[in-house]
């Protein structure tokens, strides 16, 4: 009886341990067709983690460490769903794509330089709030994010 137990106990133990497939465990990855990475962010409120690409007129300009944007410059923003790290507990990975958002630099027009906006897939990401942002505080939120600089 007291096996009979034992194994019983086992049994349980090691079905609460098995994996169950509820989640999606799916991940994917974003080409960035050498495009460099410019900056990265994560929302902890949302569980999504952001990767930002820019071009080569974009990284020479966070290089140069000027703080003004030049008209070419092009910024692809990659959002993906957080998923957990079964490698690491408590970390997260990237795991789908949420969203592709691309901004670009225009030539100034009468005098005024500014942001073209295009969402390349997915849906632009909420505020915190829960409400759509509007583009031009969509871009100023990007913009806010400071370049990674590499020495």
């Amino acid at each position: 009886m007291k096996r009979i137990a034992q194994l019983f106990i086992t049994i349980v133990v090691l079905a609460g341990c098995r994996h169950t497939g509820g989640g999606d465990d799916r991940r994917e990855v974003f080409d960035a067709h050498g495009a460099l990475v410019y900056t990265v962010f994560a929302n902890r409120d949302t569980r999504t983690m952001s990767v930002v690409y820019g071009n080569t007129a974009a990284i020479q300009n966070a290089n140069s460490r000027s703080g003004t944007h030049h008209a070419g410059e092009e910024l692809t923003v990659v959002t993906y769903q957080q998923q957990n790290n079964k490698y690491w507990y408590g970390s997260y990975i990237n795991g789908r794509v949420k969203s592709v958002e691309k901004i670009t630099m225009r030539h100034p027009k009468n005098g005024a330089a500014g942001w073209d906006y295009h969402l390349v897939s997915g849906s632009s990401p909420l505020a915190a709030g829960g409400q759509r942002l509007a583009v031009t505080q969509r871009v100023a939120e990007i913009l806010g994010k400071r370049p990674v600089v590499f020495p």
